[in-house]
């Protein structure tokens, strides 16, 4: 099983929305980057770390002194629990996630976890993650 990534441009609610991103995120700077990865791997407590070229480990990157970069991670249940994948349930970063029952809404906005930009992503087996790395510096989002 392998762990695999795929760049592409960021965007934000603009039409009034309420929007997944948490207020400090509303607006990103031009060359911010958003992946998506996933880890197949079904082994119970198999973790992918993925390395990244981008941030403050970039040599096209100047520093801004906020090398940051934040992560949503999907899971078919709390950490350390034995991987089911025919669940009905959702973890998001660790909490389950749910609607609104009498809305059908979710909790916005979906908070991010905070990691140093030049650190590995780490990825549970059968996990998915959206990460945002404003400070990317990336030429071909700018």
């Amino acid at each position: 099983a392998t762990a695999t990534a795929t760049a592409t441009a960021t965007a934000s609610a603009s039409d009034g929305s309420p929007s997944v991103l948490p207020p400090s995120m509303d607006e990103l700077p031009p060359g911010a980057v958003a992946l998506f990865m996933l880890n197949l791997d079904q082994r119970e407590g198999e973790v992918r770390q993925v390395k990244l070229s981008v941030g403050a480990t970039s040599p096209a990157h100047e520093s801004t002194g906020s090398e940051v970069r934040y992560e949503w991670h999907l899971t078919a249940g709390p950490e350390g629990a034995p991987v089911d994948l025919t669940t009905h349930q959702t973890w998001l970063n660790g909490a389950l996630l749910s609607v609104d029952p009498a809305t059908g809404a979710l909790p916005l906005p979906l908070e991010p976890q905070t990691q140093p930009a030049s650190a590995p992503v780490e990825l549970a087996a059968t996990s998915a993650a959206f990460i945002v790395i404003p400070n990317a510096g990336a030429e071909a989002c700018m």
